[in-house]
C-alpha cells in the first residue's frame, strides 16, 4: 500500500510505501495519512475529499523583472491566488487581493517565491538597480 502523510493544509509531508498486509503508518501529530494507488511527484491532499490531486502550475508573471532602486518604481506579479504567501529573500507577505507589487529602495538581487500547497514551486529574481 501506499500513503501520503499530509498537514491541516494539505501539503504532503511524506510518503510511505508498505506491504499490503502491514498496517497504516501513524501520522505525526495534527497530520493524517490518505491511502493512494501510487506514489507520484508534485501532488497535494485536497481536504475536500480528501484525494491526492497533481499540483498545477501557478500561471502568474511580472509585468517586468528589473526596478529602479527607489523605492517607487515597482514590478506587478499576477494572478495569484488568494489568500496566498509571497516570500521575498525569505520575508513573508500575505496577498489577498491577487497581485503583489515589489519595490526597492537597495539596489541588488532579490529572490521572489510561492509556494503554494495545490500549485507547483515558482521561484523569480528580480533586480533593483
Amino acid at each position: 500500500m501506499n500513503y501520503y502523510e499530509y498537514n491541516a493544509d494539505g501539503r504532503i509531508i511524506v510518503h510511505h510505501s508498505r506491504p499490503d498486509s502491514a498496517p497504516p503508518p501513524d501520522p505525526t501529530v495534527g497530520n493524517a495519512v490518505i491511502v493512494v494507488a501510487e506514489l507520484l511527484p508534485d501532488m497535494y491532499v485536497d481536504l475536500a475529499g480528501p484525494t491526492a490531486e497533481p499540483k498545477t502550475s501557478l500561471g502568474a508573471s511580472w509585468s517586468k523583472t528589473m526596478v529602479t532602486a527607489n523605492g517607487t518604481d515597482e514590478a506587478v506579479l499576477s494572478p495569484l491566488p488568494v489568500p496566498c504567501t509571497v516570500y521575498v529573500d525569505n520575508n513573508q507577505y500575505i496577498i489577498d487581493d491577487g497581485s503583489f507589487e515589489f519595490s526597492a529602495d537597495t539596489a541588488g538581487d532579490y529572490e521572489i517565491t510561492v509556494n503554494e500547497v495545490s500549485y507547483l514551486p515558482e521561484n523569480w529574481v528580480i533586480t533593483a538597480t
